[in-house]
């Protein structure tokens, strides 16, 4: 988690503390904040998504036995980043939905403030985001593909392959 995502975590908690989430006009401001997020975010990833269709980028990249969990597979670049954008956006649909949930089902209303602020981060600092929009160069550091996957409660697991075209 970057720098910023902490600052912005930090910066909601003491929101939170000051709001009064009990007044149905305040709870109705942070559901249109966290419709407006959740747009801004599909509209980021439909940008990436015909970004990477659009340059098509054929270089092939070797995956190795340990990343993929086969034996070593070459998959091209183009193949490889659609895959990493369509398990980026399942993933982001699955958040939305257990977010409704727990608002409408459960009513928390904390986490649409939290959600709200962090969805953009997360999209700004994603490997995709810098490579197919801010246009960084993709041959070298934590850019260069195969990119771990995060784990859930430890360390980066391999990448899962990406299908061939």
């Amino acid at each position: 988690m970057s720098s910023q995502t902490m600052m912005v975590m930090l910066g909601s908690m003491l929101a939170m503390s000051k709001l009064d989430l009990d007044n149905q006009q305040n709870i109705n401001t942070l559901r249109f904040g966290f419709c407006a997020s959740c747009v801004y975010c599909l509209v980021a990833y439909f940008w990436i998504y015909s970004t990477i269709n659009k340059k098509k980028e054929k270089t092939m990249i070797q995956l190795s036995p340990a990343q993929n969990g086969n034996p070593e597979a070459t998959v091209s670049k183009f193949d490889y980043d659609m895959a990493r954008v369509q398990e980026q956006l399942r993933t982001y649909s699955i958040s939305i939905m257990v977010m409704s949930f727990m608002h409408f089902q459960m009513d928390a209303v904390r986490p649409l403030l939290v959600q709200a602020l962090i969805q953009p981060f997360t999209i700004l600092d994603s490997q995709l985001f810098r490579i197919h929009i801010l246009g960084e160069p993709d041959d070298a550091g934590d850019l260069r593909r195969p990119w771990p996957v995060p784990g859930l409660f430890g360390p980066a697991r391999p990448t899962p392959p990406a299908p061939p075209a």
